[in-house]
């Protein structure tokens, strides 16, 4: 059986050392997960710019300020994998309605809410209040 490879971004960020990190495709063979991160779609650095900026460099670069960089990258894919190594999606009943979050291992479901409503929330999130919360995968 051949080797399978997985896609992971990598995301700056400056919270925790070292950034965190998303699968976002699995069971590639080493060949489609270098195709893959050779694409300038696969970094932020290199990606068409982001949609409302154009080609204004001050737009471009504010957005990379706010939003930080990320990358792709590949590594093995080990389907014998502990399941405490994967993400996991959680809705939260707020005061404002359902949110959905997904989460590293290792996260604290209420200091990531936190973090959310401070830095990536639409206006309407801001000021909601945590009611409860389920994995939902």
């Amino acid at each position: 059986m051949s080797e399978k490879y997985r896609i992971v971004r990598f995301y700056e960020d400056e919270e925790r050392p070292g950034g965190h990190r998303r699968i976002m495709k699995r069971g590639l063979t080493l060949e489609e997960a270098k195709e893959h991160c050779n694409d300038d779609e696969t970094s932020s650095y290199t990606a068409e710019p982001p949609r409302g900026c154009g080609n204004d460099p001050d737009l471009i670069s504010a957005w990379h300020q706010e939003k930080k960089h990320w990358f792709d990258g590949y590594e093995h894919d080990d389907e014998e994998e502990d399941e405490d190594d994967e993400q996991h999606t959680y809705e939260l009943e707020t005061t404002e309605g359902l949110v959905y979050l997904v989460l590293d291992p290792g996260d604290d479901l209420e200091e990531q809410w936190e973090l959310y409503k401070n830095d990536e929330a639409g206006e309407s999130v801001k000021n909601a209040e945590l009611i409860s919360y389920r994995k939902i995968n």
